[in-house]
């Protein structure tokens, strides 16, 4: 159950911290305008993210599971 959460709140973050990232390089890029090549369309852009956030609670699963096994390797 605390896993759960604590992956939800993962996502939601991983989420925020992409948009903040996109503002920033917004705002980086100033009047400059894009090619037509370097834009990604809507369903791109949330395939992408989707990749990254897997990636993020992938490295959170694995933490927590050596956490654990640690754990168990101490009391052993």
């Amino acid at each position: 159950m605390w896993l759960s959460s604590k992956i939800r709140r993962l996502h939601f973050l991983c989420f925020l911290q992409r948009e903040r990232d996109r503002e920033r390089v917004a705002a980086r890029a100033g009047g400059k305008g894009k090619n037509g090549d370097d834009v990604l369309t809507p369903e791109q852009c949330r395939e992408e993210m989707e990749k990254h956030c897997k990636r993020r609670l992938l490295k959170l699963h694995l933490r927590v599971r050596v956490e654990e096994l640690e754990a168990k390797s101490t009391y052993s």
